[in-house]
């Protein structure tokens, strides 16, 4: 079993949004509807595009902390 933290944004700010409409949420706002990327390596350009700024090591290690939100969490029942 794998246990997850997850934080309604950085300081809490997304909190009432979370609980207001019982989602779970990530930080990465800005990133457009990724959905349609079918590997973490279709999304790199996406990431990118957005934050220029990062140096690759911080790319390397959000692009996999939002792929595994998006691909690997799920609620166990």
């Amino acid at each position: 079993m794998s246990l997850w933290v997850i934080r309604a944004g950085k300081y809490g700010d997304q909190e009432e949004t979370a609980l207001d409409k019982h989602v779970v949420c990530h930080g990465w706002n800005d990133l457009q509807d990724y959905s349609s990327c079918r590997t973490k390596e279709e999304l790199r350009p996406l990431y990118m595009k957005i934050y220029p700024e990062q140096n690759k090591n911080q790319v390397n290690t959000n692009l996999g902390q939002v792929w595994r939100f998006a691909h690997d969490i799920h609620k166990e029942i």
